[in-house]
């Protein structure tokens, strides 16, 4: 335990990013544990890009100083950053090149910055023990429209069609390099899982399936930090997380109903064809 207190956010990510890749590589892990291993990834790999170039002093002496802050900041510059350099990028070399080139950056930039250790494990254990009751309410804010998504949707496929299409164009990045701007969307959907599915060793439809576990956790999580940074009000913002991933409750509601519905009737009307 005093090991990982003496390491960085930067270094433990870099670490995890890289012990977990080989494994998926050496290891014959299940599929949908590959799938879980790489949402991590998701976090990690934008925010070692964007910690990079944001700057240490960005944070003094402003009403955004918190290394929370500071993360999120570094997530969101570094995936700009990572699509941006891809499309310019892979038009001169494979995209295996770029990824090698990307983590040889963030293994220099981790090695030669003066890192700070996470160290205050007591802080955190005090905030987890003040806040116990949000951060349960919160998780089952997450877990109903996970539940009711993931029991219409066998793994790996979707009830939606949006990750077929995308699922395509991040196969094309994966083996061919090629980065298309279809289906009226900027293509970083495709990057972001074509690299992640290469790092993992992974197939682009098992990312799409457990990436809703990805999504469906950083929206309620996020509305519920921008509302309580506003208001102070806890219950308020928990109010806020609800309606924010209301729309997931009621896409994945309507899509379970229509699924069982189809089915029956399908049953129901095949059912006197036995006796033809």
């Amino acid at each position: 335990m005093k090991i990982f207190s003496n390491m960085s956010f930067s270094l433990m990510g870099f670490l995890y990013i890289i012990i977990a890749g080989a494994l998926c590589y050496i290891l014959p892990i299940p599929e949908i544990v590959k799938g879980f291993l790489a949402l991590p990834g998701f976090l990690i790999i934008p925010y070692l890009i964007g910690n990079i170039f944001t700057p240490l002093n960005l944070f003094e002496d402003n009403v955004w100083q918190s290394k929370i802050s500071r993360g999120i900041i570094s997530w969101m510059l570094g995936l700009i950053l990572l699509v941006v350099s891809a499309i310019i990028f892979v038009k001169i070399f494979p995209i295996i090149y770029y990824m090698l080139f990307i983590l040889v950056i963030i293994a220099v930039k981790i090695l030669t910055r003066r890192n700070h250790p996470i160290g205050n494990q007591a802080k955190i254990l005090k905030l987890i023990k003040t806040n116990y009751t949000e951060i349960i309410i919160l998780v089952l804010i997450i877990s109903f429209p996970l539940i009711l998504i993931k029991g219409i949707s066998t793994f790996p496929l979707n009830y939606m069609v949006d990750p077929f299409h995308f699922s395509i164009s991040a196969h094309q990045v994966m083996n061919h390099s090629l980065i298309t701007q279809g289906f009226g969307y900027f293509p970083f959907i495709e990057i972001i899982v074509g690299i992640m599915s290469i790092i993992y060793n992974i197939n682009p439809f098992t990312l799409f399936w457990t990436g809703a576990f990805f999504s469906y956790s950083a929206l309620p999580v996020g509305t519920y930090l921008l509302v309580y940074q506003l208001s102070k009000n806890k219950k308020f913002s928990l109010i806020a997380s609800l309606l924010a991933i209301f729309p997931a409750y009621y896409k994945a509601t309507w899509a379970m109903v229509l699924n069982t519905l189809f089915l029956k009737f399908g049953y129901i009307l095949s059912f006197p064809l036995q006796y033809l």
